[in-house]
């Protein structure tokens, strides 16, 4: 809807429903699953950059002060993961796991790409089935 206002002859159209500030949708979140992991979920059409990677980090690490990182990283969502996530993800401790969680094929070749250029592929392991995440996590 629009409302017209005259103003010494001029006439000023602006809309009145324009909201006051943009709305944001966030483009990841993460929840605890039990007291042993966390869960990663990214909206649809996320690219998955170092940004954002170390947004996840601090967060993480806000939450958790372990060093024993233990993530379900469920990839429907994302569209694209930035070269240079491999190579901050090979940096973490050898005693993190993080399970790429996943059902498409496009799953399935990002989390594969991602871990042909980590310089630790311990850490990632691409599953299919939820407890096979959870046992993943526990080892």
């Amino acid at each position: 809807m629009i409302s017209a206002i005259r103003i010494w002859g001029t006439m000023i159209i602006q809309p009145l429903d324009s909201p006051s500030t943009p709305i944001v949708e966030p483009q990841w979140t993460m929840n605890r699953g039990d007291s042993e992991f966390y869960e990663i979920n990214f909206t649809q059409g996320t690219t998955l950059d170092c940004f954002m990677l170390d947004e996840i980090d601090s967060q993480y690490r806000r939450q958790h002060q372990d060093d024993r990182i233990r993530v379900i990283v469920h990839l429907g969502g994302l569209v694209d993961v930035c070269p240079d996530v491999a190579a901050r993800l090979s940096a973490a401790p050898e005693s993190t796991r993080l399970a790429l969680f996943g059902s498409s094929h496009v799953d399935q070749v990002l989390s594969g790409f991602l871990m042909a250029d980590l310089s630790n592929a311990k850490i990632t392991k691409y599953v299919t089935k939820f407890d096979d995440a959870i046992a993943f996590l526990k080892e």
